[in-house]
Parts: structure tokens; sequence; C-alpha cells
């Protein structure tokens, strides 16, 4: 039977969840996820994980935040005035990405009194340990276009 590889494209579905058992991410009703070994398109602590496996079977990774997305990082909270911000004549609202100049990345919105807003650059999942259930539905050779494009062509 074909494993998990170098250069096969393989198909999963999975779920994260955070330590407390909150889920925060899954595929389910969004159809199955597929990639290729490793060209780093997943974290890497679940690309490994799943290296070797065969259809059928189910790995479960436990992330701490250095493996994930990070520790948080204090200097990436910014309280800034409305009036300095360019955004429009839409109010801004908590959870929207908003991005900063040229600044690279997007800035989350935590809040908004009157006159300021309160943002954090941070990745939503930084800090947290994932916990990663994936199960392999499939494994194939990735096609030569495939592997030249890094990623799964549908």
């Amino acid at each position: 039977m074909i494993t998990a590889a170098k250069g096969k494209v393989v198909t999963i579905d999975y779920s994260i969840k955070d330590s407390q058992g909150n889920l925060l991410d899954s595929n389910d009703g969004m159809g199955p996820v597929s990639y290729i070994q490793g060209t780093n398109k997943l974290l890497t602590g679940l690309e490994k994980a799943l290296e070797g496996k065969t259809p059928g079977e189910t790995v479960n990774v436990k992330l701490p935040p250095e493996e994930a997305f990070g520790q948080r990082v204090d200097n990436l909270i910014r309280t800034l005035r409305l009036q300095d911000l360019e955004v429009g004549d839409a109010p801004l609202e908590p959870g929207e990405i908003i991005t900063l100049g040229d600044e690279e990345g997007g800035w989350i919105v935590t809040a908004v009194d009157d006159d300021t807003v309160y943002l954090d650059g941070n990745d939503p999942w930084a800090g947290k340990t994932l916990h990663i259930q994936a199960k392999v539905l499939g494994v194939r050779d990735a096609t030569p276009a495939e592997i030249m494009a890094g990623e799964v062509k549908a």
C-alpha cells in the first residue's frame, strides 16, 4: 500500500482543538484537504506525524506554541487614535482585520471606543497548544505539474 512520503499527494480530514478541548478549526463539511508531503504546507509537526502513514490511519499530534504559531508578542498589541487611521467611513468592529499603512500582515481589531481602536497583530492561535487529529483518506503520486507548483491541482 502506498504511504505518505515526500512527493506524494496526501488527502486528510482534520480537526484542531485547544488545550481546553474547544474546536478551533476543522474541514468538516468543507471536503477533504490535500497537500504534497515534504513541501512544508502543513505545520511541521503534523507533516512529520503523517510521514509513512497509509489511508485509514489517524494521527493525534500535540503542538506547543513554539511548534505551531509561536508565543504571543506583546509589542504586537497597539492602541491607536481613530483619527490616525485611514479606514473609510464604515465604523470598525471587533474581529475585523485591517492593515496599517504599508506594513505586512493584518491587525485584528479587538475593541473600539469613542476615539480609540485597540489592535492585535498576533496570529489568533499564537500562544496556544494545538491538539490536531488527522485521518489519512488517500495517498497518490503527485503529477509533475503539482511537484513543480508545490501544491495540489484540483
